[in-house]
């Protein structure tokens, strides 16, 4: 992309889809750097605002993410993923979300362990296996 960008440097595509190479990085202050170049250039690009968004979210940044991603919903309420991901910034700042959601993943284990054995193995994955992927420590430490 770096050469495309050298090329035409007033393509706002060129800048969205390095942006996207550098999410794709987890780069995500590039990302953000080439969106706003994008957006200078094109300031109703809908994808450069999501990918901003996103960017900004994944550096913790709430404030600015959310603005992104409602200027994307603004732009273009059809954008379904724009609403969930404007959600996420709320969500990972809520004590009772996170308490909720324990909660329920250990309502989910303790009825999986319930299960008979025969289908709880179906995908080859047994109901301890399953509390270890989801971050419960089985067994003493």
């Amino acid at each position: 992309m770096n050469k495309a960008i050298d090329l035409k440097p007033t393509s706002a595509d060129a800048y969205r889809y390095r942006c996207s190479a550098r999410i794709a990085k987890r780069d995500f202050t590039g990302a953000i750097s080439d969106c706003s170049k994008t957006l200078s250039l094109n300031p109703r690009y809908v994808d450069a605002y999501f990918a901003r968004g996103n960017a900004y979210n994944a550096l913790a940044e709430w404030g600015a993410g959310i603005a992104d991603l409602t200027q994307t919903i603004k732009l273009d309420p059809r954008a379904s993923d724009a609403y969930n991901h404007r959600a996420w910034p709320y969500l990972m700042n809520s004590e009772p979300f996170f308490t909720r959601l324990s909660i329920s993943i250990c309502a989910i284990t303790d009825t999986m362990m319930m299960v008979p054995p025969t289908i709880a193995h179906l995908d080859g994955c047994s109901p301890m296996k399953r509390k270890t992927q989801i971050g419960f420590k089985t067994g003493s430490t």
